[in-house]
Parts: C-alpha cells; structure tokens; sequence
C-alpha cells in the first residue's frame, strides 16, 4: 500500500515539461519514438516506482524488464528507508550540528556551532587554522558549503564579522587536508568514498562504495555539484571502472589533472571499512546510510552521512563491462526475512 501510495502521488506531482525535455534528449541518444518513451516512462513509473530522471540515468530504454527491476530507483530507496530507518532519529545525520555532535569521535577535527557560540569561542576556534569550511545546518547535495581562506581576511575580527553576515553560517570545520594521493587525483575538492551501509542483526553490509570527486575545480564533489563517481571494490579498495557524471559522461583520466581513474587505489581503504563498521551501530535505528568519508595522511574521518542514501551512485548499464546492472537483489536478499521489497 505504502509503495502504490507514493507512485500515485509522484505522478500527480509530475513535472511534464521536464518529462517532455527528458523524452527528446532520450530520443536524440536513442532515435527510439518520442511517444513510445513517453508511454514507458509512465509505465515505469508504475511497474518499478522510477522516475523520469531515474529512466534516463538508469538507460531503462535500454534494458529489458529483468535488468530494470534490478535498480534502487526512487521509489524503492524511499521504501528501504522507511523501513530501516527510525524517522524520530533522522534528526543525527539530517542536522550537520547533531551529527557532529553525536559522531565527534569520528570526525578527527575541531568544529564549531556558530550561531549559537562566541565571539571568544570562534577565536579559539579560529586560531592557527589557514581555511575553514563553512556548512548550512542542513546542507544537502554541497549546496551552501562554502571554503574560506584565513589569509583573505585581514584580521579575525575581520572573519567574525563577515561571518556573522552569511546566512549559512551555522557550522564551522577545520578544513579537511586530505591524503597526497587524493590531492594528487583533484586538489580543489576533498574527494571522498560514499560507503552505503545496510545492517542486518549484528552485521553490517556494504551495499556499495563509490569514490566522489570533484570537477571545474569546485570546493565540492557532490554528483549533483558537478562531481563524478568511479565505483570501488570493497574488499580492496581498488576503483574498477572509468568515473561518470551525472550526464554519463566516462572519465578514464581526471580530465583536470591527467590522473588515472580506473585502477586507482584508495589509501587506508582497510581502515574506512572499519570506521563506517564501528559507526553503523553508534544509532542503529538508522541501518540504511550513506557515509561519505573523507582519507587523510591520519586514516579516515566522517565528513557527513545521510540517512537517505544516495541511489544515483549505482553504475549506470553502458559503464558496467560485466552486466550485472544494479544493486536491488543484493538488498532484497539481506531483507528477505522482514520485508518484501
């Protein structure tokens, strides 16, 4: 009931100009009819809870109804949420404040809630740092992040003040300086591995890991920012595949830097694993994340986690050499036993 609920309430939501927009830049990739994609959008939308955007992202025009059925689309990951996920403890991951608070061990920098702190708070705060990272109470998708340099400012009265005119001012950190061969890959950005965690009983799964990275030398690697991702293998921390964007684009090289993608190792991969394990059981009310972790020389550290996964990190069809499309059955596999997905 709750899943039938939810697709009729997308489709009355339906924004059709962007549908129509999707249907032609679908039909210019694929020569397919515009009528005939339109009628499989919708019908996707019934059959699978996917979205227009999932359509084109997943390349469901491509796929048979086996292959689709094997994604996490929208509507699934919102199902999987609701079920894994307590709503009264969102609040620890959703609230940048609460969840630094409440992970403080794990995030390995100094952090300061701004609004509700000091002036001679921030200067202890402040001192001998070179950047700060400034975060929206409830930033979402790097929207509102903001990199501030301690040297463009003339003194730190002159930052406190400025400070206190930004509207996304809530949260301060210590700019994260992340390991020298993260830097090497893209230096503007700290690119980290989003590792998405189920836990079932004692034990937590890895659903699957991605590394983020930055692009057009933004402070942010978020995929909806302009970042891409390159899957990784989660028993060894080797990325397997070229990186995408969001339009699909295939990066073998970091177009910016000339670094390699595929075959690229992640430092202290063993100790991220472990760190996201640990963290899994701090609020196990929450057994579905997304745990985005950043790698310095120290090991690895919490930059955030979301308790509505990103989806979109699965691997599209046409970057997968060996077709074995998305990520749903190893979910339902892990779920079998108290929900039907």
């Amino acid at each position: 009931m709750k899943r039938i609920k939810f697709i009729l309430k997308r489709i009355f939501d339906m924004d059709f100009k962007a549908i129509f927009e999707t249907v032609s830049n679908i039909h210019k990739k694929s020569g397919k009819s515009r009528i005939v994609l339109f009628i499989d959008i919708i019908w996707c939308g019934f059959k699978y809870g996917a979205g227009y955007r999932d359509y084109e992202y997943f390349e469901f025009y491509t796929l048979n109804a086996e292959q689709r059925a094997t994604y996490i689309v929208r509507t699934t990951n919102n199902l999987i949420t609701m079920h894994c996920n307590k709503r009264e403890y969102y609040h620890f991951l959703d609230d940048k404040v609460d969840f630094n608070t409440r992970y403080n061990d794990y995030l390995k920098r100094d952090w300061l809630d701004f609004p509700n702190s000091s002036k001679e708070d921030f200067m202890k705060f402040i001192e001998g740092k070179t950047a700060i990272i400034v975060k929206p109470v409830d930033a979402c998708c790097g929207v509102g992040v903001e990199k501030l340099n301690v040297q463009d400012f003339e003194s730190y009265d002159a930052m406190y003040e400025k400070l206190k005119t930004m509207p996304n001012a809530h949260l301060l950190e210590d700019y994260v300086i992340q390991h020298s061969k993260m830097m090497e890959l893209y230096p503007y950005s700290v690119n980290t591995c989003r590792i998405t965690t189920l836990l079932v009983g004692d034990k937590v799964n890895i659903v699957y890991a991605v590394l983020r990275i930055g692009n057009n030398a933004k402070v942010v690697d978020n995929l909806n920012n302009g970042g891409m991702f390159a899957p990784i293998n989660a028993e060894t921390g080797e990325v397997y595949l070229p990186a995408c964007d969001k339009q699909n684009i295939k990066y073998e090289v970091h177009p910016m830097t000339g670094v390699a993608i595929r075959g690229f190792k992640i430092p202290c991969w063993d100790e991220a694993i472990k760190l996201v394990t640990e963290a899994s059981f701090v609020t196990p009310e929450i057994r579905y994340c997304g745990w985005d972790v950043a790698i310095t020389e120290n090991g690895p550290l919490f930059i955030e986690a979301n308790h509505l996964p990103g989806y979109d990190i699965q691997i599209p069809p046409s970057n997968q050499e060996v077709k074995t499309y998305g990520a749903l059955p190893f979910v339902r596999e892990l779920l079998k036993d108290e929900f039907k997905i």
